[in-house]
């Protein structure tokens, strides 16, 4: 893994190299306005530069009081990744669930997508990227994939019990992990990670306009969507601490990592495991 190093803003020089890279009026376009786009929204204002986000809350999204152009729409929807990319310089994302199709189409097109839409596709899918990890000296927990309650049993005489089971797809914040505490459990582990969350929805949220005060905002809905699919097993890992570590890589190959601080004791999560 990459070595601790200072942010890559560290003060007015570093802001002002930046800076003379790129020309005013430069815009960030992110497939995705929740808290996560909120966030980045501010540093881009810092550096002298524009942003814009798609989401399907349109002015309802997180990100939406902090953005200087907001598309309504699905993360999903071709059209209106399109109409997101035009008057950008760069696109980006705040979540792996998105249209990758139409990311590598907007590529070819010449359009500077970052990070690439292949790279997008590996993350997608939890076992191909273990996969990657894994061939890239990348330390993981054992894994194998599971598609029915036989391998699930194959998986756990080989990794023993507990084991955590993952949807490939779709995962976010603990959704799409189960614990198998005994094989009697498989079958009722596999439906659930294939139709309803483990984790219930968010509450009904309060919305700008009264007409849909009393619903759920669709763009956090579509945000923690059941991870139907296929599932893979991961032998279980005891957990110590859980880090995060923020890694910039530039076009140019240039890296830098910021030093993740010391996380207040907590309970471990439903899976303590990489990915």
């Amino acid at each position: 893994m990459l070595s601790p190093a200072a942010s890559p803003l560290k003060g007015p020089k570093d802001r002002a190299d930046t800076m003379s890279r790129y020309p005013l009026g430069y815009t960030v376009g992110v497939v995705g306005g929740g808290q996560l786009g909120r966030m980045m929204a501010d540093p881009v204002h810092r550096l002298g530069f524009h942003i814009a986000v798609l989401d399907p809350g349109g002015a309802d999204c997180a990100a939406a009081v902090m953005s200087d152009r907001v598309v309504h729409g699905g993360l999903k929807d071709a059209e209106k990744c399109r109409e997101l990319a035009k008057g950008c310089d760069v696109v980006t994302l705040e979540i792996e669930h998105v249209n990758t199709e139409v990311l590598a189409q907007l590529e070819k097109e010449g359009v500077n997508v970052q990070p690439s839409a292949e790279s997008v596709r590996i993350i997608q899918d939890k076992l191909t990227q273990k996969q990657h990890f894994e061939k890239h000296g990348v330390a993981v927990p054992a894994f194998m994939d599971t598609p029915d309650v036989a391998a699930v049993g194959a998986a756990a005489e080989r990794f023993g019990l507990p084991l955590c089971l993952k949807s490939r797809c779709g995962g976010y914040d603990g959704r799409g992990n189960a614990v198998l505490k005994t094989l009697d459990q498989a079958q009722e582990c596999l439906d659930s990670l294939g139709g309803a969350p483990l984790l219930p929805l968010p509450p009904l949220l309060p919305s700008a306009h009264p007409s849909s005060r009393d619903k759920p905002l669709a763009h956090e809905h579509e945000r923690w969507a059941c991870c139907a699919g296929p599932v893979y097993a991961e032998k279980w890992a005891p957990f110590t601490k859980e880090l995060a570590v923020n890694v910039a890589r530039s076009t140019t190959g240039e890296i830098a990592a910021v030093r993740p601080p010391s996380p207040p004791p907590r309970e471990p999560p439903p899976s303590a495991n990489i990915g």
